[in-house]
Protein backbone atom coordinates (compact mmCIF):
# COMPACT_ATOMS: atom_id res chain seq x y z
CA UNK A 1 0.00 0.00 0.00
CA UNK A 2 0.99 3.50 -0.28
CA UNK A 3 2.60 5.39 2.69
CA UNK A 4 1.10 8.42 3.50
CA UNK A 5 -2.20 9.69 3.31
CA UNK A 6 -4.63 8.26 1.07
CA UNK A 7 -7.71 11.49 0.84
CA UNK A 8 -10.96 10.44 -0.51
CA UNK A 9 -12.54 13.81 0.49
CA UNK A 10 -12.41 17.36 2.49
CA UNK A 11 -15.53 18.87 3.74
CA UNK A 12 -16.44 22.07 5.04
CA UNK A 13 -19.44 22.86 7.04
CA UNK A 14 -20.79 25.18 9.47
CA UNK A 15 -21.50 24.60 13.50
CA UNK A 16 -24.56 22.74 12.74
CA UNK A 17 -22.80 19.96 10.18
CA UNK A 18 -24.74 21.44 6.89
CA UNK A 19 -22.55 20.82 4.28
CA UNK A 20 -20.97 24.25 3.16
CA UNK A 21 -18.60 23.08 0.59
CA UNK A 22 -16.02 20.44 -0.85
CA UNK A 23 -12.13 21.17 -0.74
CA UNK A 24 -9.91 21.68 -4.06
CA UNK A 25 -6.28 21.20 -3.98
CA UNK A 26 -4.76 24.67 -5.03
CA UNK A 27 -1.35 23.84 -3.65
CA UNK A 28 0.73 20.23 -3.44
CA UNK A 29 4.21 19.55 -2.06
CA UNK A 30 4.43 15.36 -2.43
CA UNK A 31 6.24 13.45 0.00
CA UNK A 32 8.27 10.50 -0.48
CA UNK A 33 6.99 6.88 -1.25
CA UNK A 34 7.60 3.91 -2.78
CA UNK A 35 3.90 3.79 -5.21
CA UNK A 36 3.02 7.65 -4.73
CA UNK A 37 1.07 7.01 -7.90
CA UNK A 38 -2.26 8.78 -7.20
CA UNK A 39 -1.16 12.39 -6.94
CA UNK A 40 -4.27 13.46 -9.81
CA UNK A 41 -5.91 16.67 -7.87
CA UNK A 42 -9.19 14.69 -9.80
CA UNK A 43 -10.64 13.42 -6.49
CA UNK A 44 -10.58 16.53 -4.57
CA UNK A 45 -11.46 19.05 -7.22
CA UNK A 46 -14.28 21.38 -5.30
CA UNK A 47 -17.21 18.58 -5.82
CA UNK A 48 -18.93 16.67 -4.12
CA UNK A 49 -17.82 13.38 -3.87
CA UNK A 50 -19.61 9.70 -3.38
CA UNK A 51 -19.26 8.45 0.50
CA UNK A 52 -21.97 6.52 2.17
CA UNK A 53 -22.16 7.29 5.47
CA UNK A 54 -18.05 8.16 5.28
CA UNK A 55 -16.91 4.96 4.13
CA UNK A 56 -14.65 4.67 1.52
CA UNK A 57 -15.76 4.88 -2.29
CA UNK A 58 -17.20 2.43 -4.41
CA UNK A 59 -13.66 2.71 -6.88
CA UNK A 60 -10.75 0.30 -6.25
CA UNK A 61 -7.75 1.85 -4.67
CA UNK A 62 -6.80 4.39 -7.74
CA UNK A 63 -6.52 7.72 -9.35
CA UNK A 64 -10.34 8.13 -9.34
CA UNK A 65 -10.62 6.81 -5.60
CA UNK A 66 -8.31 8.58 -3.98
CA UNK A 67 -5.64 11.60 -3.84
CA UNK A 68 -2.11 10.38 -2.25
CA UNK A 69 0.62 12.73 -0.41
CA UNK A 70 3.08 10.96 0.45
CA UNK A 71 5.27 10.55 3.66
CA UNK A 72 5.46 13.83 4.56
CA UNK A 73 3.55 15.41 1.84
CA UNK A 74 0.94 18.48 2.31
CA UNK A 75 -1.59 19.94 0.18
CA UNK A 76 -3.65 23.63 0.75
CA UNK A 77 -7.47 23.23 0.27
CA UNK A 78 -9.95 25.98 -0.90
CA UNK A 79 -13.82 25.57 -0.18
CA UNK A 80 -16.38 26.96 -2.89
CA UNK A 81 -19.77 27.21 -2.56
CA UNK A 82 -22.18 25.55 -5.64
CA UNK A 83 -22.00 29.01 -7.79
CA UNK A 84 -18.19 28.76 -7.17
CA UNK A 85 -18.19 32.09 -4.72
CA UNK A 86 -15.01 30.99 -2.19
CA UNK A 87 -15.89 30.10 1.39
CA UNK A 88 -14.66 31.34 4.55
CA UNK A 89 -13.39 29.43 7.25
CA UNK A 90 -15.19 30.67 10.24
CA UNK A 91 -15.44 30.31 13.90
CA UNK A 92 -16.94 26.99 14.87
CA UNK A 93 -16.65 25.66 10.84
CA UNK A 94 -16.23 22.37 10.84
CA UNK A 95 -13.27 20.87 8.58
CA UNK A 96 -13.94 17.38 8.35
CA UNK A 97 -11.02 15.27 6.21
CA UNK A 98 -11.74 11.15 5.10
CA UNK A 99 -8.61 8.97 4.36
CA UNK A 100 -8.99 5.82 2.36
CA UNK A 101 -8.81 2.39 4.07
Amino acid sequence: SDPGSDLIAVVLSDANGQTLGWGEVVNQNLGEGDNNDFISPGRLDGNPQSLASGQCPNESFNESGVYSMGCGGWITIKFSDSQGVPLDISQGSIIEVYEYG
